[in-house]
Order: C-alpha cells, then sequence, then structure tokens
C-alpha cells in the first residue's frame, strides 16, 4: 500500500507512477481530497505537457451521499481503468482498499492512499 503522508510524498507518487502513454493517460482523484493533492496532480501532469483539466478526473460519490463506495470504485476501475496511469483516494474506513486495489492492480494502476492529516 502507498500511503502518502505529506504533499512530498504524494509528488514522488505521482512522479513515479504518472507515465502517460496512449491510452492510458489520466490519473483518477477520488473525492473527497486534500487540495494540496491536486494542487501536486496539475503540477505533474502540467510538467508532462499535458491539460489538467482533461487529464484529471475526480470520481464522485452518488448523488445526495458524501463517500464514495467500494463497489462503485470498483466498477468504474473495471469499466475504465484502461484509461488511468494512477489513483488517488483518501484514505478513510468507507473504502475497502484491498478490493480498490486489486481491481487497480488488475488494470495496471498505481493507488496511492492520502493520509488524512495531510493538509
Amino acid at each position: 500500500m502507498n500511503l502518502l503522508t505529506d504533499r512530498a510524498a504524494v509528488r514522488a507518487f505521482l512522479e513515479e507512477s504518472y507515465r502517460p502513454e496512449s491510452p492510458r493517460m489520466q490519473v483518477m482523484l477520488g473525492s473527497p481530497i486534500p487540495e494540496v493533492v491536486e494542487e501536486e496532480a496539475v503540477r505533474i501532469v502540467t510538467e508532462r505537457g499535458l491539460a489538467p483539466e482533461r487529464r484529471l478526473n475526480r470520481l464522485q460519490s452518488r448523488p445526495g451521499e458524501s463517500a464514495l463506495r467500494t463497489d462503485d470504485v470498483v466498477d468504474f476501475l473495471q469499466r475504465y481503468g484502461h484509461e488511468y496511469c494512477a489513483a488517488l483516494f483518501l484514505l478513510s474506513g468507507e473504502l475497502d482498499r484491498n478490493r480498490i486495489a486489486a481491481a487497480a492492480a488488475a488494470e495496471s494502476i498505481d493507488v496511492g492512499w492520502i493520509d488524512t492529516d495531510l493538509t
């Protein structure tokens, strides 16, 4: 498990994991995600000469819900994982890390788990 506890760790993870090659050109950001994580993702994508508004995708919870569901994340990875290099999720008790990691590994996606204390 890639536990990311500070901004430098997020940057290092993205520098290593985000190697855009067609069709894998995107980074998945699970909502909610700290602003500093999104800032680093924007920086890395931009440094690679790509447009963040096209390459960073925020996976949202269902309407009326405040948190992602594991089943929804796994389903998304199975359907669209072939388009992603990396994914970042907030480490919380609401997501089953093992199921998400297995679904991501099946699609060759690196997953970073953001410490809830990261600001």
